[in-house]
């Protein structure tokens, strides 16, 4: 799962830095990482080479890339589940399963 998570990190880096290329030629790829990314869109590719996404249609969430080479990210299902008691701490066994399968949060260092 790291090394899946690990690839798809470098692609959607790759793919942000090459996307402003054009209007940002003079600064380096790590240059032009850095700032916060509004996430559009999470896809997978499954074993049997069918394309999944595992946290639906329209997935919410940020990429923030620091100078120094910190790297964040939250993304979630557009809805993800209510606690119905109103406080996280009085979440159920099923409201807490259903958010965690709704959501991840990743903290790295991946740059320099």
């Amino acid at each position: 799962m790291e090394d899946i998570m690990n690839k798809a990190i470098v692609a959607i880096g790759l793919g942000l830095a090459l996307s402003g290329a054009a209007f940002a030629q003079e600064k380096s790829a790590k240059e032009q990482l850095v700032g916060a990314w509004t996430l559009v869109a999470v896809t997978s590719e499954m074993d049997d080479g069918q394309i999944g996404e595992p946290f639906g249609p329209s997935p919410k969430g940020v990429m923030i890339f620091s100078d120094d080479g910190h790297f964040s990210l939250f993304q979630s299902r557009a809805e993800i589940p209510k606690i119905a008691a109103n406080d996280r701490a009085k979440a159920t066994p099923e409201e807490a399963q259903s958010i965690v399968a709704s959501s991840i949060c990743l903290l790295r260092h991946i740059l320099g």
